[in-house]
């Protein structure tokens, strides 16, 4: 090594030596980025380095314990003290009994006990706090919810059961009114849930009655994918379009709508006078259809097939009803609200006409 070479490297020692002695000079703090990065199957991070909370399941609103006519249960809402307890502590009295304030948390998961732990209220005279099993709780839908993209959908207000939950998303399972399915299920988010007992909000959106299908064969194109398919009874249907032997028909029935393309041969066209769903009672207890009325006395309910009357009841007097067409021969159609009375195909419901009052 040279002397010039020799006189280069000792002073850039002797500074590299006082730097390692003295403090470092802060470096300059990055800005926060406004990018939202989540570790695949983790948590946020703090950029601290501690975890951020872990989002969790809530539902919460006002409502009764349970359904028994949706869900076909005779037990009361069992409430245990803790999620392990072979035992309940106390029982809540059934549907129609009590309105109370509930919040659910810690739900568990579909493949786990079943269980949520809730705090039931009534507001001014107890609060109840435990554990308890979702089926038997119904909640409500705050928001559309789609099952099959655009196809299949849950109205607002729709009445579901919680299967289980898994951070901020709960499994719904929802009973459909068609012969096959029976059941759909969708994953949605715990805030689009609602503890909820009002079973009459469920309003379907008016649509005309250009045709009826029995059977759902829903493609997303004509001559494309099948989306959906299943044995619906009877749905009246909107017809849009026509192509390639395909017609892009909507439709709606006791709160679960359809939309998309289907074989023109599968529907057919409505009978003149039967009337769409323009309302149409949810599958919990609301009907839209007809006109409403109240029944004045106490009357023969009867049961009219190709012109023969057989009486199969009474309605009391003050019972709301909906009248489905004309008043005629002393006679009307009629409906009965919120209850499941429903006639079979090609059977008429009806009472005197004199003994209703159109509301």
């Amino acid at each position: 090594m040279t002397a010039m070479q020799l006189r280069t490297v000792v002073p850039l020692v002797v500074a590299s030596a006082i730097a390692g002695c003295s403090p470092a000079a802060p470096a300059p703090r990055a800005s926060p980025s406004t990018i939202d990065v989540r570790p695949i199957g983790g948590a946020n991070v703090a950029e601290s380095g501690a975890p951020a909370p872990i989002a969790t399941c809530t539902i919460e609103g006002d409502g009764e314990p349970e359904d028994r006519i949706m869900f076909h249960t005779e037990e009361d809402l069992l409430v245990f003290g803790a999620r392990g307890d072979a035992l309940p502590l106390v029982r809540i009295e059934g549907r129609g009994r009590n309105t109370l304030h509930g919040r659910w948390t810690d739900l568990a998961s579909e493949d786990s006990d079943g269980r949520a732990h809730l705090l039931l209220e009534q507001a001014g005279s107890y609060r109840i706090s435990g554990f308890a099993q979702l089926h038997a709780t119904r909640f409500r839908l705050r928001r559309r919810t789609s099952v099959v993209g655009d196809h299949l959908w849950l109205e607002p207000d729709f009445i579901v059961r919680v299967a289980g939950a898994r951070g901020a998303r709960a499994r719904v399972v929802a009973a459909i009114p068609f012969h096959a399915p029976r059941e759909v299920s969708a994953e949605i988010p715990c805030a689009d849930l609602a503890y909820d007992g009002n079973k009459e909000r469920v309003t379907e959106p008016p649509l005309r009655d250009d045709g009826h299908i029995g059977r759902i064969e829903l493609y997303d194109a004509p001559g494309g994918e099948r989306v959906f398919e299943g044995d619906t009874g009877l749905v009246f249907v909107q017809i849009d379009e026509e192509r390639d032997g395909f017609l892009r028909v909507r439709g709606s029935r006791h709160g679960v709508s359809i939309a998309g393309w289907m074989p023109r041969a599968l529907v057919s066209h409505a009978p003149q006078g039967s009337g769409g769903p323009s309302g149409g009672r949810s599958f919990h207890g609301s009907h839209q259809r007809g006109l409403p009325a109240r029944v004045l006395r106490t009357t023969p309910l009867y049961a009219e097939r190709a012109g023969v009357r057989v009486v199969i009841g009474e309605i009391d007097r003050g019972t709301e009803v909906r009248i489905l067409g004309t008043i005629e021969s002393g006679s009307a159609i009629i409906e009965i609200s919120g209850v499941e009375v429903r006639p079979v195909e090609e059977v008429t419901l009806r009472i005197a006409g004199a003994d209703l009052e159109r509301n």
